[in-house]
């Protein structure tokens, strides 16, 4: 599901985002 976090990452680039997926 990394593809998934980081599309996410992407739309909002936010530290809380990148915590809840641990990239």
């Amino acid at each position: 599901k990394a593809s998934n976090a980081l599309s996410v990452l992407e739309q909002s680039p936010e530290p809380e985002t990148a915590k809840e997926y641990k990239i």
